[in-house]
């Protein structure tokens, strides 16, 4: 018998199994040649005997195959026969989690609060304390809630109460043009330089004929809301307040005007805009009160 290619082979069947693996030479006799050193080398064997020989080798494969397919299908363990070598699967790469981007919280710019002093004294320095007092100088400008039929008339002849002391003590016998000019209604507010300090003149509303306290308050909201303005706008560092329509423009509202003031002083400041709250936080205000009596309650309103 003869083969067509060179290199080892090994024969399958259950007799050769002792055999070494020979080279595949292309005749029968060199295959017996190449057994000549073993004790019992093989012999010619007859067609009969080949073709036994043959089928032998094809039912052992047979049977090693059958054998080996059921063993994987049965036994996952069992490892599957494949003809290309197989890569390791690759292992998932894990999903990336973007992480949110960390800001630093900008800082808020702070508000300004509205705050102010309540004192024991008239705006003129004077009262029944003398602590911590002093005549109004430069840079100080000074409230005077005046009637408005005082300023269409032009002239403080006949004003009274605080309004009056204040013409009497600054020497104002008329007002200024441009106070008439500017102020031709209730809540209006204007600043006017004279000698000795400035004055912001407001035309108090008169509370006598309105008929609830909300209607009040909103007219004096009003009114302190214009002083303010003006006050930021000005060049003094202080300003000293006393309370609007608090004398014979109060009316049935005498006794709630230190809770009036209050509320009114917080309600005009609200109105502000961001720049005036800005240039008032640097200012000082006060509000002051001539009267003891008068003093305590407004102290007590403010807490």
């Amino acid at each position: 018998m003869s083969y067509t290619h060179g290199g080892p082979y090994i024969c399958p069947c259950f007799s050769c199994f002792d055999r070494r693996s020979v080279p595949i030479t292309t005749t029968t006799s060199a295959w017996i040649a190449d057994f000549a050193p073993l004790s019992n080398p093989p012999t010619p064997r007859s067609n009969q005997t080949q073709n036994s020989h043959n089928w032998k080798v094809l039912v052992t494969l047979v049977v090693v195959i059958g054998v080996g397919v059921l063993a994987s299908s049965a036994s996952p363990a069992f490892p599957k026969l494949c003809c290309s070598p197989t890569s390791p699967t690759p292992t998932p790469a894990p999903d990336l989690v973007q992480e949110p981007l960390q800001r630093t919280p900008a800082k808020a710019e702070s508000t300004p609060t509205f705050a102010f002093e309540v004192k024991p004294y008239g705006v003129l320095g004077t009262g029944q304390s003398s602590v911590g007092s002093h005549p109004p100088g430069m840079g100080t400008a000074i409230l005077d809630p005046v009637g408005l039929q005082f300023i269409r008339g032009g002239s403080t002849n006949g004003a009274g109460g605080a309004s009056g002391a204040i013409y009497k003590a600054l020497d104002i016998q008329e007002f200024p043009q441009k106070v008439q000019e500017s102020i031709t209604a209730e809540t209006q507010a204007t600043r006017a330089q004279y000698q000795t300090c400035d004055v912001i003149h407001v035309a108090a509303p008169d509370l006598t004929d309105v008929p609830n306290q909300a209607d009040a308050l909103n007219k004096l909201t009003l009114a302190y809301w214009h002083v303010f303005q003006v006050f930021a706008v000005s060049p003094d560092s202080e300003l000293r307040l006393l309370p609007i329509s608090g004398g014979i423009f109060s009316g049935r509202y005498a006794s709630d005007m230190p809770s009036l003031t209050r509320q009114a002083t917080k309600s005009g400041y609200s109105r502000l805009s961001a720049e005036e709250k800005h240039e008032l936080a640097s200012r000082r205000i006060e509000l002051c009160i001539w009267g003891t009596e008068e003093f305590h309650s407004y102290v007590h309103s403010m807490v």
